[in-house]
């Protein structure tokens, strides 16, 4: 009976304790009473987007025609060009060769030289999603394309 009224005792006690304390996440950041609402309409812009406008460009959202929306990034001297795939390239241009096949090979994906020194070389034309094309120039990357 002694342990029945001691283990009683014991779960009430605990069970008065754990409400003591607690407060919201609103409660806490406040301090007070009032509640603070988070007004904070940051978004998290589109890096692709940004790169874009960077270059003097503009971005433009489109559609597929399965209604899937993509960026489009038309820049100042005419070309439009898919946003992600110029950001993408974007990496590999200004790199020696060396930096951007270590580049392509912790991306993951297939690096070759389509063009050295102004000399094209001759490449199969099978298309691999994602590998690098580049073009070098004095050990330097100036140009890629990626399938």
């Amino acid at each position: 009976m002694k342990k029945t009224l001691v283990l009683s005792t014991l779960l009430i006690g605990a069970a008065a304790l754990t409400g003591c304390g607690l407060q919201t996440n609103n409660e806490i950041l406040s301090g007070e009473d009032t509640l603070v609402q988070n007004t904070d309409t940051t978004q998290i812009t589109n890096p692709a987007s940004e790169y874009c406008i960077s270059q003097g460009g503009t971005s433009e959202i489109r559609k597929d025609k399965d209604g899937a929306e993509f960026g489009v990034c038309k820049l100042a001297n005419g070309e439009e060009r898919e946003e992600w795939s110029l950001y993408r390239e974007s990496e590999y241009v200004g790199l020696s060769l060396a930096d951007a096949e270590a580049k392509a090979k912790e991306n993951g994906v297939e690096f070759r030289i389509a063009e050295q020194d102004g000399e094209a070389k001759a490449l199969t034309m099978d298309l691999r999603p994602g590998r690098v094309n580049a073009m070098v120039n004095s050990g330097v990357v100036t140009s890629v394309v990626i399938e």
